[in-house]
C-alpha cells in the first residue's frame, strides 16, 4: 500500500492547490490513512484479531476506495500524476489488498525494503569487489 500511497503524494506535491478543493489525490491519500490507522491501532494483536479486525474495519475501507477508483478512473487524465497514481491502484489491487486476507501479513512491506535499501545503493559501487586485482608482470 505504500507504493500506492507514495504516487499519491506525487501526484499531490505538482498538483496546484485551490482553496476549498480538494484533488483526487487528496481524496485518496486520506482513504488510505484510514487503513494505515486501523494498523496502527491492531500492531499489537495477534494474527487471529488483526484477521477479524481488518475484515471488520479495513474491508468496508477498501470497498470504498475501489468505488471511488471506479468512479475517478474513467475522468482522470491517464498521463497526469493522479491518473498514474490511479491506474496503478487500480491495477495492482489484488497485490495492494492481500494483507486482509492473513493476519501474519503487514498493509505494507515499508520494513523489507528498508533493510535491504543499504544493498540496493551499494550493489554498484560492489561490483568488482570480489575480484582479485590482476598483476601485470613487465
Amino acid at each position: 500500500m505504500a507504493h500506492a500511497r507514495r504516487k499519491f503524494i506525487d501526484a499531490q506535491k505538482v498538483m496546484p492547490s485551490q482553496k476549498g478543493k480538494v484533488s483526487k489525490a487528496d481524496m485518496a491519500v486520506e482513504m488510505i490513512a484510514v487503513l494505515y490507522r486501523i494498523e496502527v491501532g491492531i500492531k499489537d494483536k495477534t494474527a487471529v484479531e488483526r484477521y477479524a479486525i481488518r475484515q471488520q474495519k479495513s474491508i468496508p475501507q477498501l470497498n470504498k476506495i475501489w468505488a471511488w477508483l471506479d468512479k475517478v478512473l474513467e475522468s482522470t487524465l491517464p498521463k497526469g500524476k493522479a491518473g498514474v497514481a490511479i491506474a496503478y491502484m487500480h491495477r495492482h489491487w489484488k497485490k495492494l489488498t492481500a494483507y486482509t486476507k492473513d493476519g501474519r501479513l503487514n498493509v505494507d512491506n515499508n520494513p523489507v525494503e528498508n533493510a535491504i535499501q543499504p544493498f540496493a545503493i551499494g550493489r554498484k559501487n560492489w561490483m568488482f569487489s570480489d575480484r582479485q586485482s590482476e598483476r601485470y608482470v613487465l
